[in-house]
């Protein structure tokens, strides 16, 4: 039971910041689909990316989990491990915003697309690859994600050998 409540304050600390990255998610699919009522974007972007939801949501819990762990071992992390979970999730939450297009929800994103790929070769690849490649750009983003939370958890456990 002791051991339990040392862990207390890096579960409530991912608790809040992955409902808050839920939040933002979802008011951004809102705020990106302004031809759609607000709960018609919703329900499409918890119909269709549900799963990415949930993923995203386990993940940030996770990943503010172990951050609050090392702040209580009072380890420091470098800025590698919070850049790959940022780069890893925009990459994931960028490309899954793709696929409710076709709904008319974020038509935003598409006409970012639509921009790159007027950069020229490169931008049109890129953009290609994303539409094309959604699936695996979207488990590439979380799963940067993921290893950078378990190097960070390496690093805690590692420095706590000590």
């Amino acid at each position: 039971m002791v051991g339990s409540r040392r862990y207390r304050a890096p579960m409530v600390k991912g608790l809040a910041a992955a409902s808050a990255i839920t939040a933002i998610y979802l008011l951004t699919a809102v705020l990106t689909s302004p031809n759609i009522e607000a709960l018609r974007a919703v329900q499409a972007t918890l119909s269709i990316n549900l799963y990415f939801v949930i993923a995203l949501f386990l993940t940030t819990w996770f990943h503010w989990f172990v951050r609050g762990l090392s702040t209580m071992s009072r380890c420091r992390l470098g800025a590698g491990s919070k850049a790959g979970y940022t780069g890893g999730s925009a990459l994931a939450s960028l490309t899954s915003f793709l696929s409710l297009t076709q709904l008319g929800c974020c038509g935003f994103w598409l006409y970012a697309l639509s921009l790159l790929s007027n950069t020229g070769v490169v931008g049109a690849a890129l953009a290609g690859f994303l539409i094309g490649f959604q699936p695996i750009v979207i488990l590439s983003g979380l799963s940067l994600m993921w290893v950078s939370s378990l190097y960070m958890l390496w690093k805690i456990w590692f420095n706590s050998s000590r």
